[in-house]
């Protein structure tokens, strides 16, 4: 193997794609400018035998259902890479889909409420409410006096959201809330 270029981000990934020719792409899911799903579908769209491995922090059904749906060969949660990122690379060179463990998981428990729930048809309207709120940068107190309840409600409703959806800061909460169109509502 060898690595035959790097972008820091995907605004030029035409004009790299077409100077290198990579047999493979390790695509960030979420990159400023042009998000990974796009830039995957810009790359293949323009050189169809290129293989594109998704690379995400996130490891939600949609997120994965996005980046297959957008053409990439494989799908990676970061968490994952450094044991399973030689794997993927054999494997899409030779044909194949490559999803890591968690993917996997969360592909075939997609029923289940809990244990990797990753769509908003999953959490309370309540929740989805809090979870916009959140989004767009209001604090527990702030959210509670909005929605007329506590902000120690507020911080449940934050925990069972992180906890449903296992994501962890504000900021892939953020990020979760405008890819599954919470923020358009």
């Amino acid at each position: 193997m060898e690595v035959v270029g790097e972008l820091g981000d995907a605004l030029h990934i035409e004009e790299a794609v077409e100077s290198l020719k990579p047999d493979v792409i390790l695509m960030d899911g979420s990159m400023d400018q042009v998000n990974g799903v796009l830039a995957t579908r810009r790359v293949l769209s323009m050189r169809p035998e290129t293989k594109v491995i998704a690379l995400s922090a996130y490891g939600s059904r949609n997120f994965i259902m996005e980046s297959m749906d957008s053409g990439a060969s494989a799908y990676i949660v970061k968490s994952a890479a450094s044991s399973e990122l030689i794997q993927a690379i054999s494997a899409v060179m030779a044909g194949e889909i490559y999803l890591c463990a968690e993917a996997t998981k969360q592909l075939i428990n997609r029923g289940n409420g809990h244990n990797g729930a990753d769509t908003v048809n999953h959490l309370s309207s309540r929740e989805c409410e809090v979870l916009r709120l959140l989004a767009q940068g209001l604090s527990s107190p702030e959210i509670g006096n909005k929605l007329h309840i506590a902000a120690s409600t507020v911080g449940v409703h934050r925990r069972n959201i992180k906890e449903k959806l296992q994501i962890r800061t504000i900021a892939e909460l953020t990020t979760y809330a405008t890819k599954s169109g919470l923020m358009d509502t």
